[in-house]
């Protein structure tokens, strides 16, 4: 599969010039939805390839037009039983001070709703000296918060305890945490209602788990690990350490109400802060 690179002159005429990228047809079916951005004095591919959206971030010179790949990954791993990427069909846009904004499209719903997605959280897309890419949230979202909460300072020793307990389902949620030496350490999200499921984010020291879904993570022991959580009654989007890992998981959030808490399995945890915002509608 090629991406070719084209040149326009004046008009609706086109040279072609090079093919930026390929990939081998057994290997990848389409290269769906090509985004081709620049990010400081790096370059990125994004494609929806039928699965988890992709990147190739590299060099590009101008004067040859030749795309070097330097890294490749997955940019957002979620998934569930109704798709095999929620965070799909990427494109983006520049803000006027210049930041490159992500949007994407969450899908994987089950049908009757009236409606077969939405969009993501808008994210500020970066790329780091070692070409790995960054999602946050864009800073006007705060703008959306409403009734805040917030928790200081807990020990938490192979235990569970609440932090929160909420109607709304509509969070934005900020954690951080040392995941000391427990085996697994994270948020729980416990329905109130016998009718609906609740959902857990979990970290082994290696991995994140964002309801089931696997998001390698690099930690140290000592390190902090901070965690964004956006809940909006149909999917949650979460961000990690600064955008180091984004994950979209499309599942229905608890509608009967929630207790989120705090979890350690199998050792010491320590949670430093937890701050959790209502959010209001945007119109």
């Amino acid at each position: 599969m090629a991406r070719p690179l084209s040149l326009s002159g004046r008009g609706p005429h086109w040279t072609y010039r090079n093919l930026l990228y390929t990939e081998p047809r057994h290997q990848t079916r389409f290269l769906e939805c090509p985004n081709f951005i620049q990010s400081g004095d790096k370059w990125v591919l994004l494609t929806s390839p039928y699965r988890p959206v992709e990147y190739v971030a590299g060099d590009f010179d101008v004067a040859t037009l030749t795309f070097t790949p330097r890294r490749k990954g997955v940019l957002d791993p979620g998934y569930n039983d109704l798709a095999a990427a929620n965070f799909y069909a990427t494109n983006t846009l520049h803000a006027p001070d210049g930041r490159c904004i992500l949007l994407a499209w969450v899908r994987g719903f089950a049908p009757g709703r009236g409606w077969s997605g939405y969009l993501a959280v808008p994210r500020l897309f970066t790329v780091d000296a070692d070409y790995q890419p960054r999602q946050q949230p864009v800073a006007e979202l705060d703008q959306l918060r409403g009734a805040h909460h917030t928790v200081r300072d807990r020990q938490l020793d192979s235990n569970q305890i609440t932090l929160d307990r909420v109607n709304s389902a509509s969070l934005e949620i900020q954690v951080t945490f040392d995941p000391g030496d427990a085996a697994q350490s994270g948020l729980r999200f416990n329905a109130l209602s016998s009718g609906d499921r609740s959902l857990e984010i979990s970290f082994d020291r290696q991995v994140l788990l964002v309801d089931g879904v696997p998001a390698p993570l690099a930690w140290s022991p000592g390190e902090l690990l901070t965690l964004r959580v956006y809940l909006d009654g149909a999917g949650l989007e979460l961000f990690a350490n600064g955008g180091r890992v984004a994950v979209t998981r499309a599942v229905d959030l608890p509608v009967g109400g929630m207790e989120i808490a705090m979890l350690a399995r199998s050792g010491r945890a320590y949670l430093h802060s937890y701050d959790r915002w209502e959010m209001h509608a945007i119109w």
